[in-house]
């Protein structure tokens, strides 16, 4: 039983690659007929393309957690695990292939923003409430920012001229829409895989309790699935010379993971959360800040000499994590 659940988890995290990669390829298109810049298309479009998985994964996890009077453990740890993946291990992978240049734009609005709303989803977990929970007045004030910043970068848009010609594709509507439910039936299989592999492996063998299970399950190997798409996207993006569109996929999804992502979730069921994850919430602010710091007083096309003190750093997280955890 446990093999099959193995075979049916790596099967989610292929089905959901290839929807994302789908979903990501049809939105790119509409949004270079529409003469969006590479910064933008990676900010919003290939940030919620990539966002998709952990949307799908900690939308059905939530619900599922509240119709079993469980901690929303794997929805809330696969947002900040996801979070501190991109940041580290996809910032650092992609830096390792090209001396890139983050565009001012992204270092005075979107970065100072996605440090802002962090705070905010750490006093959410740690103040706004005696229990640990994030409730749906919450979630709904997420989602408001959430279309705020979309307002505002619809107005923040340098047309480009698309390099190659695009080639009409009376198909690319229902290839997105496609897209889209490949996405939603691999996050479904990851989250119902990883909860039942949690249970017997952790718990069975390492002698964990559940809520312990679900946390670094959620933390982790959900986590890294569901960034896998962030990864992929933004070490293509680079090699193609596509550096904004890497940085942009990278700081928009962790922007659509907190506001979307978390928000939608949240006003959907209220999450209660163990107390251990204000402090990877925590984590994950200050790996921002240390990010931001490091591109704004430095010269960002430097930044690549980081690389492998961003991917260590992901690695000592895990090594972390597998230590809170015995």
């Amino acid at each position: 039983m446990i093999l099959l659940n193995i075979l049916l988890l790596l099967f989610g995290f292929y089905i959901l690659i290839k929807g994302a990669d789908l979903t990501i390829d049809s939105a790119r298109y509409l949004a270079k007929k529409f003469g969006i810049s590479p910064l933008i298309i990676g900010l919003t479009v290939i940030a919620f393309g990539t966002s998709l998985p952990e949307l799908s994964v900690s939308l059905i996890s939530s619900i599922t957690a509240k119709l079993n009077d469980l901690p929303s453990d794997i929805a809330v740890g696969n947002i900040i695990g996801s979070n501190i993946a991109n940041l580290t291990l996809v910032l650092g992978f992609s830096a390792v292939y090209v001396k890139f240049k983050i565009q001012k734009k992204i270092l005075k609005f979107d970065f100072p923003f996605l440090i802002l709303i962090s705070i905010l989803f750490l006093v959410f977990l740690s103040q706004f409430d005696s229990t640990l929970v994030i409730n749906r007045i919450e979630g709904f004030m997420l989602l408001l920012l959430f279309f705020v910043y979309l307002l505002l970068k619809s107005k923040d848009n340098n047309e480009f001229s698309v390099e190659e010609k695009i080639v009409n594709d009376n198909l690319i509507v229902p290839k997105l829409l496609f897209g889209f439910l490949l996405v939603s039936l691999g996050g479904y299989l990851i989250t119902a895989n990883s909860e039942l592999l949690s249970q017997r492996i952790l718990i069975d063998i390492f002698n964990l309790n559940e809520n312990e299970a679900l946390a670094f399950t959620g933390l982790t190997v959900v986590a890294f699935g569901t960034s896998i798409p962030e990864l992929v996207t933004s070490i293509v993006a680079v090699k193609k010379g596509q550096s904004d569109m890497a940085i942009g996929n990278i700081v928009g999804s962790n922007i659509f993971n907190i506001l979307l992502v978390l928000g939608l979730s949240s006003s959907i069921v209220t999450l209660q959360i163990q107390n251990v994850f204000i402090f990877d919430t925590l984590i994950s602010l200050i790996i921002t800040l240390v990010i931001f710091a490091l591109l704004f007083f430095k010269n960002s096309k430097y930044f690549y000499k980081y690389k492998l003190l961003l991917i260590f750093t992901y690695f000592i997280y895990l090594i972390y994590l597998i230590l809170r955890s015995l």
